[in-house]
């Protein structure tokens, strides 16, 4: 349906950079995104429509980021982004454009926002399952402070590059 990778592979992507942090030091970043009100499209527009929108969003992350940079859907509604070699002032860059793009072509086009919880990983990379449950945390609380927002977490908490952004705009800690 979308032309991009599913939830297994994507997984077996994000193994392979958790193993490039850890033995060479590389940081790289995770991005989860939830389309908010997406059982409200399929309900008042038809699941065609719910179609159309997954596959625009999928497009919108593939046309804007990297070869190298790895597009999921995970489920349902939510994708992942994982971006190699990618530190959390890229990540920010990156995901600040994003966000802009979706919002304003999702919500001219099916009336929806996009939330995104990001993860950047410095050092001491987590296992998978800790990884995505923590990008997909920080993505429930954009959820939960507004929808359509945009936040960002480095990993290890406290680090000294931590970037946090909110919106549009981003301020460093």
């Amino acid at each position: 349906l979308t032309g991009v990778l599913n939830r297994r592979a994507f997984r077996e992507e994000l193994a392979r950079e958790i193993d490039r942090c850890r033995r060479f030091g590389q940081p790289f970043s995770l991005a989860y995104l939830d389309v908010d009100q997406f059982k409200a499209v399929n309900d008042r527009l038809g699941h065609q429509s719910g179609d159309e929108l997954l596959a625009a969003v999928a497009h919108t992350l593939r046309s804007g980021t990297r070869r190298v940079d790895v597009v999921a859907r995970l489920g349902g509604d939510e994708f992942a982004l994982l971006l190699p070699g990618t530190d959390g002032f890229g990540a920010a860059v990156v995901m600040s454009k994003l966000r802009g793009v979706l919002a304003t072509g999702l919500q001219r086009t099916f009336g929806v926002s996009v939330s995104i919880g990001c993860l950047s990983v410095l050092r001491q990379a987590p296992d998978i399952d800790q990884l995505i449950d923590a990008a997909d945390q920080v993505m429930y609380a954009v959820k939960r402070s507004g929808r359509g927002q945009l936040g960002h977490e480095v990993w290890p908490a406290g680090s000294d590059a931590t970037t946090v952004v909110r919106g549009g705009d981003r301020a460093a800690q």
